[in-house]
């Protein structure tokens, strides 16, 4: 009885010894010689209605509750199934949007290398010497149809006029570059008559004289025409080339611009050498030496990350200098009015006689732009040596109505250049293959423009005299490159002409259509 009675004492020791020991593991006691930490062990939870739960997670203890029954063991902030599910969904859907990020990235990185290869190649042939020459077609074409409303008394002075379909211009071009620095360019008329517009060779960033050109191309005279001729904003005529056109000529030109390129210079030199029999627009007979500078700045030059013109200040001038080339030398004073067609009458036209004197012009000019509104103003003077002045001017403005839409600007040449109309306004949209999706850009515009010369009276049979002209106007670009222009005009002509005399008004209505290409 002894013996068994100390085998039960010894075994109710050793179960005590255990069970204080478990409980110690439970709670973490690392402090027991010799045991494993709970900190090393997936902890095991009981639950109140005896649910086992196995985490490795951080445990806290809780104390008895109130009601005296034993406390229990959980995770801090427990989670629910519902949680689990919430956040599985949001996992799915995190998973779905990363897929679709992961797509767009490597569509826009093959869009990157595509167009980093190519502006490798393009490098590479500039800077290649022995690189041959590429070759780019380009061209445009401009329509018109006018309607002119005029006096009678308009009528017997100048003689009928009638409304009339023209198109106006029509060329292709060939540009194109290699060799290094080496550009060319042949553009060709092809609307009434072939003709031979610019054809040049230009080597450019030469150590001592910048862009050189050599070939046949106009003559610089201002920011505005130089504007119509290459893109032809709106379809008024500009007062300097209307009264007298040196327009294209044979010879050579340097181009300078500082390292920032806001300062822009270029000097010419032209001789009566032309590529076409008679050259277009050129009402000078047989003049021998043009002399050509212009100088132009931009003291405010921003452009924003949107690639548009937040806003600029262009200022500059122009001066060139003819001789006569024969003692039977001979300058035409001409303008007419915003149709500028065969059937309207010139206003002023006159012939002066050359010999053994010579003319000069002199031009200022400026422009401010900002955003999609644009402000542009020329003066000239032209001075004929022993005969007496001609003057003009013209101030227009001009307000794109659509946003993110702006005209662009050249350093290159010192003018404005075609507009920049964003693709999710263009009504025409060659990229997405769609048409009429929006409606376009829209430009209102206004223009007066003045011409003075009275001192063409002394040439036998002139009409001289004072002309102004007030232009309004909408303008309706389907993109960059296609545009359609609705100008109105009423020209004040105050003219005389061998004793009879003329103070009338005639006005102008012009649809005209453009296409680049």
């Amino acid at each position: 009885m002894r013996f068994q009675g100390w085998k039960t004492a010894a075994a109710g020791v050793l179960f005590c010894s255990l069970g204080w020991g478990a409980t110690n593991v439970v709670y973490g006691a690392d402090r027991v010689g010799g045991w494993i930490a709970l900190d090393d062990l997936p902890a095991v939870l009981a639950t109140d209605d005896g649910e086992i739960v196995e985490d490795s997670g951080e445990v806290e203890e809780s104390d008895a509750n109130e009601d005296g029954s034993n406390g229990s063991v959980g995770f801090a902030g427990g989670i629910s199934g519902d949680d689990f599910d919430a956040l599985a969904d949001e996992t799915s859907a995190l998973r779905a949007e990363l897929a679709a990020l992961r797509e767009e990235t490597a569509a826009l990185k093959v869009d990157f290398e595509t167009a980093k290869t190519k502006a490798e190649e393009e490098a590479a042939k500039k800077k290649d010497p022995n690189a041959p020459f590429n070759l780019r077609f380009s061209g445009r074409a401009v329509a018109d149809v006018s309607t002119v409303s005029t006096s009678d008394e308009f009528n017997d002075f100048y003689g009928e006029t009638s409304n009339a379909w023209r198109l106006r211009d029509v060329c292709l071009t060939m540009r194109g570059s290699g060799y290094g620095n080496l550009e060319y360019m042949f553009c060709l008329a092809v609307a009434e008559k072939v003709k031979i517009y610019d054809f040049y060779l230009r080597c450019n960033d030469t150590r001592y004289f910048g862009d050189v050109r050599i070939g046949q191309f106009h003559v610089e005279s201002g920011i505005e025409s130089m504007t119509i001729l290459y893109d032809t904003p709106y379809a008024v005529v500009d007062e300097n080339a209307s009264i007298f056109r040196l327009s294209r000529r044979f010879g050579i030109g340097s181009t300078r611009h500082s390292s920032d390129e806001r300062v822009r210079l270029f000097t010419g030199a032209f001789i009566p050498k032309s590529f076409n029999a008679e050259p277009y627009g050129t009402f000078d007979d047989n003049p021998g030496l043009v002399l050509n500078a212009r100088l132009s700045g931009l003291p405010i030059y921003e452009e924003g990350e949107d690639g548009l013109i937040d806003e600029l200040l262009h200022l500059g001038g122009s001066f060139y200098w003819v001789a006569p080339g024969a003692d039977d030398s001979t300058q035409r004073f001409r303008t007419r009015g915003l149709a500028w067609s065969f059937s309207a009458p010139y206003f002023l036209d006159g012939t002066l006689s050359l010999a053994d004197r010579s003319y000069s012009v002199s031009e200022i000019e400026a422009a401010w732009q900002r955003k999609g509104f644009a402000t542009t103003a020329d003066g000239f003077l032209k001075s004929v040596e022993d005969g007496g002045n001609a003057f003009g001017t013209t101030v227009g403005a001009r307000w794109m109505l659509t946003p993110d839409c702006a005209w662009g600007y050249s350093k290159d040449m010192g003018r404005f250049s075609s507009p920049k109309i964003a693709e999710e306004a263009r009504f025409v949209n060659t990229k997405d293959r769609v048409v009429g999706g929006n409606w376009g850009a829209w430009e209102v515009l206004g223009k007066w423009g003045w011409t003075e010369a009275n001192d063409l009276r002394e040439a036998a049979g002139a009409t001289y005299g004072t002309v102004n002209r007030l232009t309004t106007g909408v303008n309706w670009y389907w993109n960059e490159k296609t545009m359609w222009t609705l100008n109105w005009e009423r020209a004040f002509v105050d003219a005389q002409r061998g004793g009879e005399a003329i103070d009338s008004t005639v006005d102008s209505l012009i649809l005209q259509a453009a296409v680049k290409f």
